[in-house]
């Protein structure tokens, strides 16, 4: 995912230089892995403390939906953790297509439920 802003000033960001009133993208998936801010950065650790991540904007552009969205995380992991007890692909995923957002179309997955049975054969 990325988003667009607009300089307010002229900037050199490494050997690039940024006019003022140019549009500028910004990839959070790549800011969110800076090895400079994250101790291994391309690791998946939900734990990971301080995570100064932009997956939901910062300062006026914070996500108004952010702390939701972390409230419906918490309860699908935990419903999760007490009732199923392996996730696995059950198909190739196939990637979507855009200039904004990344992410998938399709991520099928096969889940394996306490009671021992699968995907499709609980009701």
């Amino acid at each position: 995912m990325h988003v667009l802003r607009v300089a307010t000033d002229y900037v050199t960001i490494g050997s690039h230089m940024i006019g003022k009133g140019a549009a500028v993208a910004a990839w959070l998936p790549a800011a969110n892995r800076d090895p400079r801010l994250f101790d291994r950065p391309d690791a998946f650790d939900p734990a990971r403390r301080p995570n100064r991540h932009l997956g939901f904007g910062v300062g006026s552009h914070h996500c108004l939906g952010a702390a939701l969205a972390r409230v419906e995380l918490a309860i699908l992991l935990r419903v999760m953790a007490e009732t199923v007890t392996s996730v696995e692909l059950a198909e190739e995923p196939q990637w979507l297509r855009s200039n904004l957002v990344q992410g998938y179309r399709r991520l099928g997955v096969g889940l394996v439920w306490r009671d021992g049975t699968s995907r499709g054969e609980r009701t």
